[in-house]
């Protein structure tokens, strides 16, 4: 998916980076992965990746790599393209019913 496009959708030059990547590949990929082939450092891919699972795009599991040391996030789409489109449609169709309400209401005060 065009990353410009989701940007207009509302999500921010990260958020649209990394879905657009996600959709993409459409693999599991790991947070080592995203900070590499994004070029986008470790504090930015969490934030990004917490969001989106906040919002239920996106799934983790932690996963212990071999030896000692800190286990890796593994992340996964939670939800299909067409389903993350449809909830982008969804969110612009309620800003532009607010955007026309005001409109409406500027027009009456007039």
């Amino acid at each position: 998916m065009n990353k410009e496009l989701l940007i207009k959708a509302g999500l921010n030059k990260d958020e649209a980076t990394v879905v657009s990547y996600m959709l993409s590949t459409n693999k599991t990929t790991f947070s080592r992965d995203l900070e590499h082939d994004l070029r986008l450092r470790q504090p930015v891919v969490s934030i990004v990746m917490n969001k989106l699972e906040d919002i239920g795009w996106v799934k983790y599991n932690k996963k212990r790599l071999e030896g000692k040391g800190r286990p890796e996030h593994e992340y996964s789409l939670n939800k299909s393209k067409n389903a993350i489109v449809r909830e982008l449609i969804k969110k612009l169709n309620e800003e532009k019913k607010e955007i026309e309400s005001t409109v409406n209401q500027l027009q009456k005060s007039m």
